[in-house]
């Protein structure tokens, strides 16, 4: 003998296929990449009341030798500069932990060649310098240049035997190393170039990549960090998950990418959120003792009005190329990782965004079922905003509100439709309203 169906039956299975229709919605639009811009404005949002609420001091042992407006004034535009001054500058910095030129080198200067050999006679001096490389602009390498990118080749570390890492494949072919005599004497060198996302803000830069042929590439800030700690590159790179340990830290990556923990502003913003970059002139840094940058990492690089090296981030939109390398530096050695919120956590507050208010409003009035769901939405927001400010975990902030959202927009719906059939189907009676 089969039972026939009740209610609570009927109304059960609507609750599931909600449930899986919703969640399937969710999904859908998340690969779509449609509430990307949600989520960034959203996480931004929080970096900048972190910012403002709880400011963290950029550390003090990253230091920025500037080329800024005051040293173009006293020593004339930087491309009439004699490297010669770079070599002057290395003297001052010899006491320096670490020293990153984030300034391409790629051509020879043909007017003072003397400059050119004793730059790298200073940088092989130092022991401890940094060159960064950048990818060439889309033409026909000469024959020249193809022996030149064959010589970064053998300047790259190789990948360890075994390891497999899960990091974006680059070409050394596409890039464009400093010039052979400044490549030999440089202790490492790092691709200086930088992804943004697709709103141009800087907040996850892919800091390693490797090579068909097994050869690690690594940023330019990353290579200054290793070189600053005294490491090889193959020594701080652990795959399994991939991450960078530097003795008891560990700073996870993500395919290659870091997700920044903002704190920078320009160093020349008198205001602003973020804390700013401490910064030299170069002019000043030519005359100050050594003692001045024992311990330091020191990064050379432009700050001049008129500079095109423009790095926005949620603190500062016109933050400069040579800061936000300071601040990637600042993540790698000194400040608390960031990390997205676990796979499994970020999918279990997505289920709640979107199960619990359906089971009540299959279960309870309209009233109660749409207090339970603001109270539910509310949790979950607190439970996120833990995470951020004790963990420093990113959640996954849209797909919890859009989740709570569409089980409104659906209930709203499943309510509206029956409405209007039962009235259609008896229209009220006006009569008694016209003739009393």
């Amino acid at each position: 003998m089969r039972l026939a169906r009740t209610e609570g039956d009927v109304a059960m299975k609507a609750w599931q296929k909600s449930v899986i229709g919703i969640l399937a919605l969710l999904a859908l639009m998340n690969g779509l990449g449609l509430t990307d811009s949600l989520n960034r404005w959203l996480t931004d949002a929080h970096w900048r009341f972190r910012a403002y609420f709880k400011p963290t001091p950029f550390p003090d042992d990253i230091l920025i030798v500037a080329i800024d407006d005051k040293s173009l004034r006293k020593l004339g535009r930087l491309r009439h500069w004699s490297r010669k001054r770079y070599a002057q500058l290395l003297e001052r910095l010899r006491l320096a932990k670490a020293v990153g030129i984030d300034i391409l080198f790629a051509e020879p200067d043909e007017k003072d060649p003397q400059g050119d050999a004793a730059f790298a006679a200073a940088v092989r001096r130092h022991g401890r310098v940094v060159l960064p490389f950048h990818q060439w602009q889309g033409r026909i390498l000469s024959e020249s240049e193809r022996e030149a990118t064959k010589r970064l080749k053998l300047k790259l570390p190789t990948v360890a035997k075994g390891k497999t890492l899960h990091v974006p494949f680059a070409f050394v072919e596409t890039f464009q190393p400093p010039l052979p005599s400044l490549l030999d004497a440089a202790s490492a060198v790092g691709y200086a170039d930088v992804n943004a996302d697709p709103d141009g803000v800087y907040r996850k830069p892919i800091i390693l990549r490797q090579t068909s042929e097994g050869k690690l590439m690594p940023h330019f800030a990353l290579a200054v960090a290793c070189v600053a700690k005294g490491k090889r590159l193959t020594e701080v790179i652990q795959p399994v998950p991939l991450s960078l340990r530097f003795g008891e830290r560990v700073v996870p990556l993500e395919g290659g990418a870091l997700w920044l923990h903002h704190i920078a502003r320009r160093s020349d913003l008198i205001v602003g959120l973020g804390s700013p970059v401490p910064t030299v002139s170069f002019v000043d840094a030519l005359t100050m003792p050594p003692e001045k940058f024992a311990g330091k990492i020191v990064l050379v690089g432009e700050t001049a009005t008129g500079t095109t090296d423009i790095r926005p981030t949620p603190l500062d939109n016109g933050l400069r190329g040579v800061e936000l390398n300071a601040e990637i530096i600042a993540n790698l050695l000194y400040l608390p990782p960031v990390r997205p919120m676990p796979l499994a956590l970020q999918l279990l507050l997505i289920s709640l965004a979107a199960v619990v208010p359906l089971w009540l409003y299959s279960t309870t009035s309209v009233r109660m079922a749409t207090m339970g769901a603001f109270v539910t939405v509310f949790a979950l927001a607190v439970l996120m905003e833990a995470a951020f400010w004790l963990g420093r975990w990113l959640a996954n902030l849209r797909c919890a509100f859009a989740g709570l959202a569409f089980v409104n927009l659906a209930h709203g719906f499943a309510e509206t439709c029956p409405r209007r059939s039962t009235e259609k189907a008896n229209p009220p009676n006006l009569l008694p309203l016209c003739c009393p």
